[in-house]
């Protein structure tokens, strides 16, 4: 059975820097978030969140430590 956790990263806007929560799935240590790939605009700008290039360029660890993650 495979191990699933949730983690909620600092994500916030890079145009507003408006905090944005939006939860991880991680299986088994990798993301696992594939409606990431469909567009999300922040609530406060409109502009369009890209949390699917933060969670390609990134591992697990780096995005759980990180004080604020830019989207």
């Amino acid at each position: 059975m495979p191990k699933v956790e949730f983690i909620s990263p600092k994500w916030e806007c890079s145009r507003c820097h408006s905090k944005v929560e939006q939860p991880v799935r991680v299986v088994d240590g990798k993301l696992k978030a594939t409606f990431f790939y469909l567009p999300q605009k922040c609530p406060d700008c409109g502009k369009l969140l890209d949390f699917y290039k933060v969670l390609e360029h990134y591992d697990v660890e780096t995005i759980k430590k990180a004080n604020k993650v830019l989207v």
